[in-house]
């Protein structure tokens, strides 16, 4: 039952996010595509892209630590 609850609060931490980072983890992690398809789909570079990937990550633990303690 943990993995569940800890699904949800991911999935609803997701939600939080501004679009630019979701949209990137959406890419990458549910559709599986790499840094250079998602740049190229955001029109981003590979660069500006791995930022805002590592950035939305950070982002949603922060969130989601912040929803277990309450």
């Amino acid at each position: 039952m943990e993995g569940r609850d800890e699904l949800a609060r991911i999935l609803e931490g997701v939600k939080e996010l501004p679009d630019d980072r979701r949209e990137a983890l959406i890419m990458r992690f549910a559709l599986g595509m790499d840094n250079r398809e998602i740049a190229r789909a955001m029109g981003r570079t590979d660069g500006a892209t791995k930022v805002l990937l590592h950035r939305a990550i950070k982002q949603l633990e922060g969130i989601v630590r912040t929803a277990d303690r309450a």
